[in-house]
Parts: structure tokens; C-alpha cells; sequence
């Protein structure tokens, strides 16, 4: 196999880059129906469309693919990585106290 394609593996264990490559997905699969009824409704064959519809479905893969790499990033900076979320912490870090 490629090197590339061995890194995805790695990053497919995230949960937040699974969930993004997923409504990434879905997205695409719904402009893409949007795109073929709006090819149906103006009577064009599915297999010669027009200018316009053409265009729209380049734009369409185009930015599903950006999508997708984007998708495909680490963990973003912002966002607490799961090792941070410890749900039982450590004596270094001080349990919550709770109010009687």
C-alpha cells in the first residue's frame, strides 16, 4: 500500500473526524439529489446535461473533496483532546468538590 494511505487509519480513530467525514458525506448526497431533481425537473436527459448543470456538479465535487481533506485534519487546536476528558482523575488533579 501507499504511505498516504496508511496514515488515514490513525486519524480515523478521532470521533469528531469520523463525524465530520460523515456529515461531510451526507451533505454531498444531498446536494447531489438536490442537483439530479433539479436536472429532472427541467427535463434534461441525466446523461447530457447542460452548461449549468455540469458546472454545478463540478462545484459540487470540488467542494467535497475539500471537504473531505478538511475533514481528515487533526483534532483542532481549540477543542480539548479526549486525554483531557478524564473522567477519573488522577491525585495530580484535584477532584470537584460538591456542594452539600
Amino acid at each position: 500500500m501507499p504511505p498516504h494511505v496508511l496514515q488515514v487509519g490513525p486519524r480515523l480513530a478521532d470521533p469528531r473526524v469520523r463525524l465530520r467525514l460523515a456529515l461531510t458525506a451526507a451533505t454531498a448526497y444531498a446536494a447531489a439529489f438536490a442537483l439530479l431533481t433539479r436536472q429532472a425537473l427541467r427535463g434534461q436527459p441525466r446523461l447530457h446535461p447542460d452548461t449549468t448543470t455540469l458546472t454545478a456538479a463540478a462545484l459540487l465535487t470540488t467542494t467535497t473533496a475539500l471537504a473531505a481533506f478538511l475533514s481528515l485534519r487533526g483534532p483542532s487546536p481549540t477543542a480539548p483532546s479526549p486525554a483531557h476528558l478524564d473522567p477519573h482523575p488522577t491525585p495530580t488533579q484535584p477532584r470537584p468538590r460538591r456542594l452539600p
